[in-house]
């Protein structure tokens, strides 16, 4: 078993030049994402490793709160790439979600994309 826990600092510079894609950040509430990495080898243990992952989550979330970082509600954003399976698309893409299914229904209606795993929208 395995177990990582990282900060990825965005340079804030970042956020000036990418707005209006997907993920939901602005140059005035710049993301630093978190990685918290479980690696085991049996699937037996798939259920208790998912369950810690979250636990784990919970706690540094609490503790950022309690803290007074102003991360809590509409602002709690997970980055997509570091999400754990079932992520509700929500606190992935925040407001940004019907505009992607729109997006997606205009160009994918057939729902090809969706073949390829991941967070379906």
């Amino acid at each position: 078993m395995f177990i990582s826990i990282d900060v990825e600092p965005f340079n804030t510079d970042y956020f000036g030049f990418s707005q209006g894609g997907a993920y939901p950040h602005t140059s005035a509430s710049p993301v630093d994402p978190i990685l918290l990495y479980f690696a085991w080898v049996s699937p037996t243990f798939d259920n208790y490793y998912h369950a810690a992952i979250k636990e784990a989550a919970d706690m540094i979330l609490q503790a950022a709160i309690q803290d007074g970082q102003d991360v809590s509600g509409a602002k709690q954003v997970v980055y997509p790439n570091y999400a754990i399976y079932d992520t509700p698309l929500a606190n992935l893409y925040g407001p940004n979600v019907k505009r992607l299914q729109t997006i997606r229904k205009k160009y994918d209606p057939a729902n090809v994309m969706d073949l390829t795993g991941g967070f379906n929208l």
